[in-house]
C-alpha cells in the first residue's frame, strides 16, 4: 500500500511502482492511517514529518499500525532555521531534533532502539538527516525486545514524503534479482 494526500504524488507512483503486482498506491493520511491496528511489521516514515501538521500524531498511528514485536524507522531532517530553502517542498515543521523525535516515539508507546544523526550536506545549508529506530514491545513489559532479521514475507508500511507509501509485501519463493 502506497499512500500519500496528494492524488498527483499517488498517479506517479502508482505508475513507477505498476510492474510490482503486491504494492497497492492509494490516497491517505498519515495522521489517520486507514489500516486496522496491528497490521504491519514495519512502518517507514521516511522525511514525512516535516510534512506533519501534527508529528506526534503522525508516530502514534504508525506505532498503532505496527504488530507487536514491530519497528519503526523514521528519518527526517534534522532541526535547522532554513525556511526559505523549504518552502517550496510544502514543508511545514524545520525538522526536528533528536529529543523532540525520542518524545513523540515514547509518548507513542515504543521503545528507542537507536536514534542519531546519520548525515550532512557537505554544502550550506549544511541540513542533516537524523534517523531513530523504534520497536512496538511484544508484551505490556517494555525491558523485552528482541528485533529480529528482516524477511522478505512481513508486511511494510512505508510512509515517504513523495510517494508516501506503505508496501506489503509477500513471501517471494526466491530472491529477486532487484535485491
Amino acid at each position: 500500500n502506497c499512500i500519500d494526500t496528494s492524488a498527483r504524488v499517488v498517479a506517479a507512483a502508482a505508475e513507477r511502482l505498476r510492474r510490482f503486482a503486491n504494492v497497492e498506491v492509494r490516497e491517505g493520511d498519515m495522521h489517520a492511517l486507514p489500516f486496522p491496528d496491528g497490521s504491519f511489521d514495519l512502518v517507514v516514515l521516511m522525511h514525512a514529518l516535516t510534512y506533519a501538521a501534527k508529528p506526534a500524531q503522525a508516530v502514534a498511528e504508525a506505532a498503532r499500525v505496527l504488530k507487536r514485536g514491530g519497528r519503526l524507522l523514521l528519518s527526517s531532517l534534522a532541526k535547522h532555521e532554513h525556511r526559505a530553502v523549504v518552502e517550496a517542498y510544502g514543508h511545514v515543521n524545520l525538522g526536528f531534533g533528536g529529543k523532540d523525535l525520542r518524545k513523540f516515539v515514547d509518548k507513542a508507546g515504543l521503545s528507542i532502539v537507536g536514534c542519531e544523526t546519520v548525515t550532512r550536506e557537505n554544502r550550506p545549508p549544511h541540513f542533516e538527516v537524523i534517523s531513530l529506530m523504534g520497536t512496538k514491545p511484544r508484551n505490556s513489559c517494555r525491558g523485552s525486545i528482541r528485533l529480529a532479521s528482516p524477511t522478505f514475507g512481513p508486511p511494510l508500511l512505508d510512509i515517504s514524503r513523495c510517494a508516501l507509501s506503505s508496501v506489503e509485501t509477500k513471501p517471494m519463493p526466491s530472491p529477486s534479482p532487484l535485491m
